[in-house]
C-alpha cells in the first residue's frame, strides 16, 4: 500500500545544465551556458488510474497472504484432529479388548463349570479368540497409522 502512494504522484522534474568553456555565437548574442528544467505531466486520469492499480495489486497480495495463512491454519488443525481421532480409536479399541477379555474369562469359567450343559460351548471361546486378534490387528493398524508412541496395554 504505500508503494501506491508514490505511483500517483507527478515524475520529478529533470534539470539539465550546459557549460561551454568558449563561448558560442549566435547572431545577436554570445552563450556561455544553459540552463533547462522540464517537468512531463502525463494524460489525465492516468496517475489515478496508476494509483488505483498499485492499490489494488496490494490488496491482492495481501488477500494471498491472508489465505495462505489460513490454509496452514486449516492444515494444522485438520492434522491435529486427525491424531485426536485415532488416539480416541485407539481408546475406544482397547476399552473393547479388554471388556472381551473379560467376556473371555467369564466364558472359560462357564465351559469348565458345566461342561455337561447345552449353554457352554468352545467355539465361544474360538470366536471370542478371533476377535481378540482382530482387535489386536486393529491396535497395530492405528499405531501404525498415527505413528504413536503408545505403550502396549
Amino acid at each position: 500500500m504505500e508503494a501506491s502512494t508514490g505511483a500517483g504522484q507527478l515524475p520529478d522534474p529533470e534539470f539539465g545544465m550546459s557549460i561551454y568553456p568558449q563561448a558560442m555565437h549566435h547572431s545577436n548574442s554570445k552563450q556561455i551556458l544553459t540552463l533547462s528544467v522540464m517537468q512531463m505531466f502525463p494524460w489525465f486520469g492516468t496517475l489515478k488510474s496508476v494509483r488505483m492499480a498499485q492499490q489494488w495489486q496490494a490488496e491482492a497480495m495481501y488477500q494471498r497472504f491472508r489465505e495462505e495463512g489460513l490454509s496452514l491454519v486449516f492444515d494444522v488443525q485438520k492434522q491435529w484432529y486427525d491424531i485426536l481421532l485415532t488416539r480416541q480409536q485407539l481408546k475406544s479399541v482397547r476399552e473393547n479388548l479388554k471388556t472381551l477379555k473379560d467376556i473371555e474369562q467369564v466364558a472359560l469359567a462357564q465351559y469348565r463349570t458345566a461342561l455337561g450343559m447345552k449353554n457352554s460351548r468352545m467355539s465361544d471361546q474360538l470366536r471370542l479368540q478371533a476377535e481378540e486378534l482382530r482387535l489386536q490387528e486393529q491396535i497395530e493398524s492405528l499405531r501404525d497409522k498415527g505413528k504413536i508412541a503408545v505403550p502396549a496395554a
